[in-house]
């Protein structure tokens, strides 16, 4: 744990190791008791000095299950030089998440993750959120045909947005801080945020135009509390009737954006749930 913390804070990429990759995964499986998986025996490097040549693991079509994924973690801590990882359809569940994430947050080379495919839920889901919060090289996260919630999913897929951005347009800082919007809104909130960044803003609504589509949902009795219910379903990710300041956000712009109305800037974002959020808990 001390060797991964001081790893973690200075990342050492090229700390000499005793083992090679191939020997470091067939000890783990025999410490494990699972079978040596044919496609890593002959693509893991043999040599001790081959770990910075390992930028990429891909078991897409090479099923190691949830006890041979233990192994596979072993070889993944400490391969810094990893770029791209595929975990594809693999049978991991939240289980294999509390194995993975710990093993990738202090990589710093990693850009494309995919997990698609494998019985990851909400647990497993929260824990991939915080690993692309403290792993921002993550520019590339796939989870098509797992089991996390569409609005966990959806929170998830923004924050990686964000990684992407973060890298693309970096500021004098070095970093970028932006609210977690969709897509679609994001040029409106960089404009505010990041005046300098290379986004062009979409042409606004004209005040006319924003308040004919309001009207159009006014005139539908319910309609726009149905817009809001759902829009706060969407946001309430771990389904605790709260939304805390990003899911917030995302809900506030899906809201705008059904209506067809600029989203408000990130200061007025902040403001307005600063005045909704009167007890301070969400």
């Amino acid at each position: 744990l001390f060797f991964r913390t001081l790893s973690g804070l200075w990342h050492f990429p090229s700390v000499t190791m005793s083992t090679s990759p191939l020997e470091m995964y067939m000890g783990a499986c025999q410490k494990v008791g699972c079978k040596k998986n044919s496609y890593l025996l002959r693509t893991l490097p043999e040599n001790v000095d081959g770990w910075p040549t390992l930028t990429e693991i891909d078991l897409n079509q090479n099923l190691v299950g949830r006890i041979g994924f233990q192994a596979v973690c072993d070889v993944i801590d400490p391969a810094y030089s990893l770029t791209r990882l595929c975990l594809a359809n693999n049978g991991l569940d939240d289980t294999s998440m509390a194995l993975l994430c710990p093993a990738l947050d202090h990589h710093k080379k990693l850009t494309c993750l995919d997990l698609s495919g494998n019985p990851i839920r909400r647990k497993g889901g929260k824990m991939l959120l915080k690993l692309v919060k403290d792993v921002p090289s993550i520019q590339q996260l796939l989870l098509l045909n797992t089991l996390i919630l569409p609005s966990l999913q959806n929170i998830i897929n923004l924050r990686v947005t964000d990684n992407r951005q973060t890298y693309e347009r970096p500021s004098s800082s070095g970093a970028v801080s932006l609210p977690l919007v969709d897509s679609t809104q994001r040029a409106n909130i960089t404009s505010s945020a990041n005046p300098g960044g290379r986004s062009p803003k979409p042409p606004p609504l004209s005040s006319f135009e924003a308040y004919q589509n309001l009207c159009k949902v006014l005139q539908k009795p319910g309609h726009l509390e149905t817009m809001c219910r759902k829009a706060f379903q969407k946001g309430d990710a771990d389904a605790s009737g709260e939304l805390k300041f990003p899911e917030f956000v995302v809900a506030t712009n899906d809201i705008c954006e059904a209506l067809s109305v600029p989203a408000p800037t990130a200061g007025d974002l902040k403001n307005i749930f600063h005045v909704v959020d009167t007890d301070g808990t969400g």
